[in-house]
């Protein structure tokens, strides 16, 4: 949580290895945070990635049962007009959750892109931990107590 405890922020690195089709090794970033619009009662997460994407999405779908918490974009920059973002969170057990994103095209039907799994790591100053373990109980605790 930053900024007066308002906000959960998310930080990512991730690293592509050269493969055929992308020979070049990829290094990804983007930073987050999500917010809770109390004038729309919705939670808002807002993402800039290190390619000068922004994405600024609502929670569509929250179901506690599941333990699965849907954003879709509802803005975008820096991207095609018409493009769409889906990012799914899903709790796996106390420790892990799994991300799913995923994208339309105009007039297109959703496809995934990226599928990330992540888990608490043992050291608390490893990059895993940072993600994991502050997300998982920062994003499912405040969104299934926080309100």
């Amino acid at each position: 949580m930053v900024l007066n405890q308002q906000f959960i922020q998310i930080t990512d690195r991730a690293v592509y290895e050269s493969q055929e089709n992308n020979p070049d090794r990829e290094i990804h970033k983007e930073i987050g945070y999500i917010s809770y619009d109390q004038n729309r009662q919705d939670h808002v997460l807002c993402e800039f990635h290190i390619e000068g994407y922004v994405n600024q999405y609502v929670l569509e779908d929250r179901t506690s049962e599941s333990k699965k918490f849907v954003f879709i974009t509802e803005i975008t920059e820096n991207i095609l007009p018409g493009w769409l973002a889906r990012t799914t969170y899903e709790i796996q057990g106390k420790d892990e959750f799994r991300e799913t994103f995923e994208l339309s095209g105009p007039d297109q039907e959703w496809s995934c892109f990226l599928i990330s799994e992540f888990k608490r790591a043992r050291d608390w100053n490893s990059p895993e931990h940072n993600l994991a373990g502050i997300l998982c109980h920062q994003i499912f605790h405040t969104l299934f107590n926080g309100i």
